[in-house]
C-alpha cells in the first residue's frame, strides 16, 4: 500500500485546523456577546444585554434567560404579561424578578416553562401566572410557529444538535453581529429582561387599534365559540401539571386572569356568545387550583386573582383626540404597565393610594364563584349606561366588520 503522500496529508490537516478555527473563533464571539441568552460563559459581556434582540428567537431567548441568571421571583403568560408587568418597579427592592411572558403563549408552553424554571433555578421562590380567559376553552397553539419546538423548551428536542448551533450556527453569529451593531448605534429593542415594549410603544391611537384589531377579533372569536364551546384536554392537563409542579417544589404560585378593556368584552354579550362572561373558564381555573391543593396541604396557598370585568379602570373612556393616549391601555386586550403595576400591587398587598385603584380585581375561590357572573353582568350593565358613546362605539364596529351576522343583542335596557 502506497503510503499518503505528504501533501495531501498537508492539505487535510490545513482543511481540518481552518474548520477548527472557524469553530472556535464563532464559539468565542457567540459566548462573549451571548445573543440569545444560551451561551453564558465567564467571559460574556454584559454591556450586550440590553441590545441583545431576542425577539427574533423569543422562546429560546427566554428559555437562556431562565437558566443562566438566578431569579426568586418570575412573570409568566402570553404578550399581555410581556407588555404588561414591570420586573424592575422599585416595590419590589433587592428581589430578583424577570418577566418571562412571551407573545401567543398558550398554558401549554407556559407549562413547559414552570418545569423548565424549577430545574434550572435552585433560588426560585414564586411564579406569577397569567391565565388568557379562552385558553382552556380554545385547541388554538401556535407553539409550532413561534420556534418553541427549536427553543430549550422542547424536552424532547436534541440537547446536542441544539447547543451546537447555539454556540456555532450561523445564525447565531448573525445574532451576535446585530448586537453588535445595535450597541454601537445605540439602539435597544422592544424586549429585554422587562418584557416587551420597555423602550417602544405602539405609535397607533387606542381607538385605531380597537376598531382595526381588537373588536373584530373578538367578533372572530365569538363565531368560533358558538361554532363549539368545551374545554381542551391538553390543556387543563397542562394547567394542572404546572399547578402540581409549583405546589410539589414548595414554590408560591400566584395565577392571574389578565384583564380586557370593555369595548372588547361588550362584544361577547352583545353578539350572543355562549358563555359571555367566561364562567366555564373561571370555574375551571378554580376547581383545577382547589383539587391540586388537596394533594399538597403543606405547599404554599395557590392563590387566583381575577382582573377581567367591568372595573372602572376597564372601563377607561377612549380618547376621543387621536393624538391622547390611553392611562391604562393599548388596545382592547393588552394594558400599559400602568395597570399591570395596579396588579402587581394588588397581588403584593402594596399600597395603593387612588381607592378606585385600591378596588381592583377579586380573589376567587370555591367560595364566591358563583357569585362572579352577578359582578360581571352587572357591571356590564353599569357601563352601558355610565358610558353609553363607548358602547355604541364597539356596536358600530360590529356592524362594520360583520354584516352578516345578526344585529347585535341588547341584553341591557338602560333607563330612559
Amino acid at each position: 500500500m502506497k503510503p499518503v503522500p505528504r501533501s495531501f496529508r498537508r492539505h487535510t490537516l490545513g482543511l481540518v485546523g481552518t474548520f477548527a478555527g472557524v469553530i472556535l473563533i464563532f464559539t468565542l464571539i457567540n459566548t462573549w456577546i451571548n445573543p440569545i441568552w444560551v451561551t453564558p460563559a465567564p467571559w460574556t459581556n454584559d454591556e450586550f444585554a440590553e441590545h441583545r434582540q431576542i425577539y427574533r428567537n423569543l422562546r429560546t431567548a427566554k428559555a437562556g434567560m431562565a437558566r443562566s441568571v438566578p431569579w426568586e421571583v418570575a412573570m409568566l403568560g402570553s404578550s399581555r404579561v410581556a407588555i404588561g408587568l414591570d420586573p424592575a418597579i422599585p416595590q419590589w427592592g433587592d428581589t430578583k424578578v424577570v418577566n418571562l411572558g412571551m407573545s401567543a403563549a398558550s398554558i401549554n408552553e407556559n407549562a413547559a416553562m414552570v418545569d423548565f424554571l424549577i430545574k434550572n433555578q435552585d433560588g426560585l421562590k414564586e411564579i406569577i401566572l397569567g391565565i388568557d380567559l379562552t385558553d382552556l376553552t380554545s385547541e388554538n397553539d401556535l407553539s409550532r410557529g413561534a420556534g418553541f419546538f427549536e427553543s430549550p423548551l422542547n424536552e424532547f428536542g436534541d440537547a446536542f444538535e441544539r447547543e451546537l448551533r447555539y454556540h456555532v450556527g450561523f445564525s447565531t453569529a448573525e445574532a451576535s453581529y446585530k448586537t453588535v451593531k445595535a450597541r454601537s448605534s445605540g439602539f435597544v429593542p422592544p424586549y429585554t429582561t422587562k418584557g416587551h415594549w420597555a423602550h417602544h410603544r405602539s405609535v397607533d391611537p387606542v381607538r385605531t387599534i380597537l376598531k382595526r384589531d381588537s373588536v373584530p377579533f373578538a367578533v372572530r372569536y365569538v363565531r368560533k365559540r358558538k361554532a363549539e364551546l368545551a374545554l381542551s384536554d391538553s390543556k387543563v392537563a397542562s394547567f394542572r401539571q404546572a399547578i402540581r409542579s409549583c405546589l410539589e417544589n414548595n414554590i408560591k404560585l400566584v395565577l392571574f386572569i389578565p384583564p380586557n378593556h370593555a369595548v372588547y368584552l361588550s362584544v361577547f354579550p352583545l353578539d350572543h356568545a355562549p358563555d359571555p362572561y367566561f364562567m366555564l373558564d373561571r370555574r375551571t381555573i378554580v376547581e383545577v387550583v382547589e383539587e391540586e391543593q388537596k394533594h399538597f396541604p403543606d405547599a404554599p396557598k395557590a392563590i387566583v386573582w381575577d382582573f377581567n370585568d367591568y372595573h372602572p379602570l376597564n372601563c377607561e373612556p377612549i380618547p376621543e383626540d387621536l393624538e391622547t393616549p390611553a392611562k391604562y391601555w393599548v388596545d382592547g386586550t393588552h394594558s400599559l404597565e400602568t395597570l399591570g403595576n395596579v396588579i402587581l400591587s394588588r397581588i403584593n398587598d402594596w399600597p395603593l393610594e387612588d381607592p378606585i385603584e385600591a378596588s381592583y380585581g377579586q380573589i376567587l375561590n370555591s367560595e364566591n364563584i358563583d357569585q362572579r357572573e352577578d359582578i360581571i353582568r352587572k357591571g356590564y350593565e353599569r357601563y352601558q349606561v355610565e358610558q353609553p358613546e363607548d358602547w355604541q362605539f364597539t356596536k358600530d364596529i360590529m356592524k362594520e366588520f360583520s354584516p352578516t351576522d345578526a344585529k347585535p343583542a341588547e341584553t341591557f335596557e338602560p333607563a330612559p
